[in-house]
């Protein structure tokens, strides 16, 4: 394959597309739309493989680095924790201020995940889902 070669194109969500992130496997992309939906798809065969909900428009999402949790946020102030070998939920995170969560990330160990807000970014333990520290973002 050439380098910027277009492999595969969905227009098929009817929304917006919000966020993509790709599986560390390397084929496996999830994409979050406003139409509450997070689609996980298969990059090969262009093959949706499964569409889970986020209740509340999704603004984003993040697999951790060992590929087993797909993290989701959305516009309640709430990341929803998927299990990729099920897609079951797990766990959900809030946010005190139940703002919009507009962007995910894990730390490099997995152990935490971050989540953007207006102004504030909260980190969450992932294990026991409890926030740790929240941080002001000054003007």
């Amino acid at each position: 394959m050439k380098t910027g070669q277009q492999i595969w194109s969905e227009k098929s969500q009817q929304t917006e597309v919000t966020r993509i992130a790709f599986h560390p496997g390397g084929n496996v992309p999830a994409s979050s739309s406003w139409n509450h939906l997070i689609q996980i798809w298969d990059a090969q065969t262009g093959g949706k493989i499964r569409s889970i909900s986020h209740r509340d428009g999704a603004n984003s999402v993040a697999f951790n680095r060992d590929g087993t949790l797909l993290a989701s946020s959305g516009n309640n102030g709430q990341v929803l924790l998927w299990d990729t070998r099920d897609w079951t939920l797990v766990k959900t995170l809030r946010n005190r201020a139940e703002e919009m969560v507009e962007g995910i990330a894990f730390s490099l160990d997995g152990s935490k995940l971050a989540g953007a807000s207006f102004g504030v970014v909260d980190i969450w333990d992932v294990k026991t889902g409890t926030e740790i520290r929240q941080l002001r973002v000054a003007p």
